[in-house]
């Protein structure tokens, strides 16, 4: 499936209010429980792209002999 930006604003608004029903359109996903939601909201925004706060740093250290 293909998630968009509003797909994860669905998600968030629904934890923030401790829901467990997101409505998409005519359509209704109901989660099991919290856990479930975080899941899932992860996944979203590991395929969006989208970082959740934490940055991550990578260094290439290039160390030559005998110059």
């Amino acid at each position: 499936m293909a998630w968009t930006h509003a797909d994860r604003d669905r998600l968030k608004r629904a934890m923030a209010l401790g829901a467990t029903e997101v409505r998409h359109g005519d359509k209704v996903t109901r989660y099991r429980s919290l856990n479930d939601m975080r899941q899932t909201l992860a996944l979203i925004e590991k395929e969006l792209g989208v970082s959740r706060g934490r940055r991550i740093r990578s260094f290439v250290i290039h160390n030559r002999r005998g110059w």
